[in-house]
């Protein structure tokens, strides 16, 4: 990376005498204090900063006006202008920042809200008695604004990508080989031109990302909370995939390939060595992704992508339709279902049988969470919040409609493959509503 700054030498500009080191103790003392001060202000003072997640505040934010700190305090105690590492990490904060679409003119306002800041607070001690020798609080204004003349340089950097050498895509030539592998295309034709390597198998991951509470506040900007949501997502996955994984991210969700390299000499088994690690760390992804998620998972061969990818986000649909959430899914773990989902000419008849219940939100949903809970009435009363006798009486009352007998096995695969073949209704997400199942129809 490029030097942000100059070298700071015996006679420089950029080389200064140290101020006080009691000065420069007093105010480490007072870390947390001064950091949480200036977070606060700059939400009261910068437009955008109202308008960023709490979330983003209390870590991104945070975190960045907290190094901020230690930074200028380094400079206050050695003399010396910011290394290349300390602005390295106010280069990528930054960069965070233009990927949110942070207008730069309100992150150097935030800056400049912090350095206002300290800077009182140091002149507030001579003012309230503090004894500084002739000329100390000129040489601590030097380093002061030495601190933030580099790291205001530091977020323009962050903003500008071609300065940095940074691509506009960090992932040069992967996301064309995953569109490939999906495609069926020449995927061989596409690695070899990027000089990347298919590999035999690979973890084929759709993934769904429900909103979090962020996106869903009308005070917090949409823009930066998918943003964060993408980027958080994207290192997840890297992390998966060590670094080799190929995928497709929205906010909502997507396709990922992460590939599978047995250890040398391993013995060959149906599961490659890290299926329970994935599944485990799949599990994760919900608490990290601070949002619900459902991973549906298999294993492919490269060749058996394009096939296997469009029944993944099937399976994932049929898994976001189940009444009880499960963060991660496999065929063998909804295989009636899925098969029962599958498009046919006799799909439309099946969907049919469900058409006297179709606009009863109630019975419908009754209905699903029966069959998602093993035909259990118990269990779908919990579920619903309700008495089980009324279970069984909104059952009785699908039978009545629609004809099928709900005691018979082979009318529950009828109604199970109808309810699977039917549109999804609006209300069909989930059973756990309250304020549909809070009452009694009897």
């Amino acid at each position: 990376m490029t030097a942000l700054h100059e070298p700071a030498q015996a006679g420089s500009p950029h080389a200064f005498p140290c101020p006080p080191l009691r000065l420069v103790d007093h105010l480490a003392q007072r870390t947390a204090a001064l950091v949480a001060e200036v977070v606060t202000r700059i939400c009261a003072e910068v437009d955008f900063y109202r308008s960023l997640p709490a979330e983003t505040v209390k870590t991104d934010v945070t975190r960045i006006v907290r190094r901020n700190f230690e930074i200028m305090l380094r400079v206050l105690r050695t003399g010396e202008p910011p290394s290349d590492d300390d602005l390295a990490d106010l280069i990528a904060s930054a960069g965070n920042r233009a990927d949110e679409q942070v207008p730069l003119s309100d992150v150097l306002d935030a800056y400049h809200v912090g350095a206002r800041h300290w800077w009182a607070t140091i002149a507030g001690l001579a003012q309230d008695g503090t004894r500084f020798a002739e000329g100390d609080l000129v040489r601590i204004g030097d380093l002061h604004y030495a601190w933030l003349r580099a790291a205001t340089r530091a977020v323009i950097a962050g903003y500008d990508a071609d300065d940095l050498g940074r691509p506009s895509e960090p992932r040069p030539g992967r996301s064309e080989l995953l569109a490939a592998l999906i495609d069926g295309g020449r995927y061989r034709e596409v690695a070899a031109r990027f000089h990347l390597t298919v590999e035999p198998e690979y973890w084929a991951v759709a993934v769904a990302v429900e909103p979090n509470p962020d996106e869903t506040d009308a005070m917090v900007s949409s823009t930066v909370a998918a943003a964060r949501k993408v980027r958080r997502l994207q290192r997840q996955f890297d992390g998966l995939g060590r670094g080799e994984a190929l995928y497709s991210l929205t906010a909502g969700g997507g396709i990922a390939l992460l590939p599978v390299r047995p250890a040398p000499h391993a013995e060959s088994t149906t599961a490659p060595p890290d299926a329970a690690e994935l599944d485990d760390r799949l599990r994760q992804l919900g608490e990290r992704m601070a949002a619900r998620t459902t991973c549906a998972v298999d294993l492919v061969r490269a060749d058996e992508v394009a096939e296997v990818v469009p029944q993944l986000r099937d399976l994932l649909s049929i898994a976001q339709r189940q009444s009880s959430h499960r963060p991660v899914v496999r065929f063998a773990d909804l295989a009636v279902e899925f098969q029962l989902s599958r498009p046919t000419r006799a799909s439309r008849l099946s969907a049919a049988r469900l058409d006297p219940i179709a606009d009863d939100a109630v019975l419908w949903q009754t209905l699903r969470c029966y069959l998602d809970n093993a035909c259990s009435t118990a269990t779908t009363a919990q579920e619903l919040h309700v008495h089980p006798n009324t279970v069984t009486y909104r059952l009785r009352k699908v039978s009545d409609l629609t004809g099928l007998n709900l005691g018979n096995p082979a009318d529950v695969l009828t109604a199970l493959g109808a309810v699977l073949a039917a549109t999804p209704r609006p209300d069909s997400a989930g059973c756990q509503r309250a304020d549909l199942y809070g009452h009694s129809t009897e």
